[in-house]
């Protein structure tokens, strides 16, 4: 994206170099093989969803390689990611520790994306851990658009036995939980809390405020840029590639609180009379 894009260009320009920003639908084709393989590029850096052109990819590929996808990276290439399991977890101790016992929670489209099983692996881990019954009807899978998912959600919100917090994988997932919940008549947070992660822009189309995990992008390009000044001075085997994960942060606004049943136990207890 966008930021870590920017990271990556403000960290060359540290070391008198430039990036070529290209968006390429075939990563096979000879026109970009050619281009790469230029014998003035030192580097590529690789973003995107990862499929199986991009083994193809890496096996031509003479300069050294930095990827932002994530997968079973074996050791090559070098890779810079995120602490998905660090970031979930910050989200769901948010909301425990506010109360909350019944959680949903959206996990995208798994099949093109090894973050988003990443982070909903993470919630299973703590939600069994946490001895919470993990209710796969409020698992909301299977998209990324945001249609599909808040039309799961309605159904998941609308039953009389439903989540009082949701956990989204990304941003945008909130924005369709907040819209089905308006629709239902929910109101954030009184009713529903809700989490997103990756505070992008879309959070912003959120009212109340987006509590989120806050993904660092910008220093994930310049660490990226570290990775490969290293590979410009010592070129790697397969197996000896260097993978970093950076740190998220909660960024608690907004959109959380205590589930409906304590908030009523205290104003009850705020409205009962003191005895002397």
């Amino acid at each position: 994206p966008r930021h870590i894009i920017n990271g990556i260009v403000d960290e060359l320009r540290s070391f008198n170099k430039r990036a070529v920003v290209q968006v390429v639908p075939n990563l096979l084709s000879k026109q970009l093989l050619s281009e790469v393989n230029d014998r003035d590029i030192q580097g590529v850096f690789l973003m995107g969803i990862y499929d199986a052109d991009v083994q193809g990819f890496l096996a031509n590929c003479r300069p050294p390689v930095v990827t932002f996808m994530t997968w079973d990276h074996d050791g090559w290439p070098d890779y810079v990611g995120i602490d998905n399991r660090r970031g979930i977890r910050l989200g769901f101790e948010h909301l425990t520790k506010l109360g909350h016992r019944k959680l949903g929670y959206v996990a995208g489209e798994l099949r093109f994306s090894a973050v988003f099983h990443e982070r909903l692996s993470s919630f299973k881990s703590l939600a069994t851990d946490a001895g919470l019954v993990l209710r796969n009807d409020w698992i909301i899978e299977g998209s990324c658009d945001l249609g599909p998912i808040q039309e799961r959600a309605e159904h998941v919100l609308g039953q009389a036995d439903r989540p009082t917090a949701m956990l989204c994988c990304f941003d945008g997932a909130a924005v369709a939980v907040k819209r089905a919940a308006d629709r239902l008549g929910l109101s954030i947070p009184r009713d529903l809390s809700v989490v997103g992660f990756d505070d992008e822009e879309i959070a912003q189309l959120f009212s109340p405020s987006l509590t989120t995990v806050r993904v660092p992008t910008h220093l994930m390009g310049r660490q990226a840029v570290q990775l490969m000044m290293l590979r410009q001075r010592r070129a790697i085997e397969r197996g000896e590639g260097c993978g970093l994960r950076v740190t998220p942060s909660l960024i608690v606004r907004e959109s959380t609180s205590v589930p409906p049943v304590l908030a009523r136990h205290a104003q009850g207890k705020a409205r009962s009379p003191r005895r002397s």
